[in-house]
């Protein structure tokens, strides 16, 4: 796969690359945080490639980097596919309220690919 990511800067102990191809086009994004036993998926982003094997190649990437941790995060019900073949189990979904001008909730599943 002609993709790799890039590391872009670290806020509030998160981290934030950019997923690249050979043309250093950006294709998305990821962001995680390193726990002691784990790596926290907040977010994979790619724009309009989805279905393209990037957003595995993001998971596997960050596996290979840290073979010691769990991959965990907290899944959108639109992303549970991707999630299970990825091998993750669920725990149970909870509804997440986003404040802001417009009050949103968000259905979220947490979820462990343990190693």
């Amino acid at each position: 796969m002609n993709i790799k990511l890039v590391y872009c800067y670290e806020m509030n102990n998160k981290i934030y690359e950019k997923i690249v191809n050979t043309d250093n086009k950006i294709l998305g994004f990821v962001v995680y945080e390193l726990k002691e036993q784990e790596v926290f998926i907040v977010n994979i982003s790619m724009y309009n490639n989805k279905r393209k094997g990037f957003g595995s190649f993001v998971v596997r990437t960050i596996h290979e980097r840290f073979p010691d941790k769990n991959i965990t995060g907290e899944a959108l019900t639109e992303a549970i596919g991707f999630w299970s073949k990825m091998g993750a189990v669920f725990d149970k979904k909870y509804i997440k309220i986003k404040e802001g001008l417009l009050e949103e909730k968000i259905e979220r599943t947490p979820f462990c690919i343990k190693y």
